[in-house]
């Protein structure tokens, strides 16, 4: 009778009973399909809390300009939440790598979860490669014979 009374609470209050039928080698994602209730209930709660210190933040623009006579564009701020669930990294990279090609490199970088500027990363990525093809070049033409031709 307790366990019936326990599980009618879990399902009244739309949660996830994670005593029972949890195993320690569950993936990520299966684990993320048992709490998509719970994520969805995350998601709006975040939405909510979202707007709110958006409203607060430019109350306090608001008072800044007028206590302090300090300008400051209260839309350059930007809010990311950030849940702590486990994510099959690998899985995500895999896609990301059968997708080249397809779809444009910006946005694949920016499934990755680690890449918070995918623009930045790729910038990055291109002065790496440039660099190295400059250390390449240099290689080579240490080895035949010096940089102008001549040799050592």
């Amino acid at each position: 009778m307790l366990k019936d009374w326990q599980d009618e609470i879990y399902i009244q209050t739309n949660q996830v009973n994670l005593n029972e039928n949890f195993q320690s080698n569950t993936s990520g994602v299966s684990i993320r399909l048992k709490l998509q209730e719970l994520e969805n209930l995350s998601a709006i709660k975040e939405s909510i809390f979202e707007k709110a210190l958006k409203k607060r933040m430019k109350l306090f623009c608001e008072w800044l300009k007028h206590a302090k006579n300090k300008e400051f564009n209260c839309n350059q701020v930007s809010v990311s939440f950030t849940r702590n669930v486990p994510v099959d990294e690998a899985s995500i990279v895999q896609m990301v790598k059968d997708l080249q090609g397809i779809l444009p490199t910006e946005e694949l970088v920016s499934w990755l979860p680690r890449v918070n500027n995918p623009s930045l990363s790729m910038q990055k990525l291109e002065n790496e490669s440039d660099t190295s093809n400059f250390a390449n070049d240099l290689r080579e033409r240490s080895q035949l014979g010096g940089l102008y031709g001549q040799t050592q």
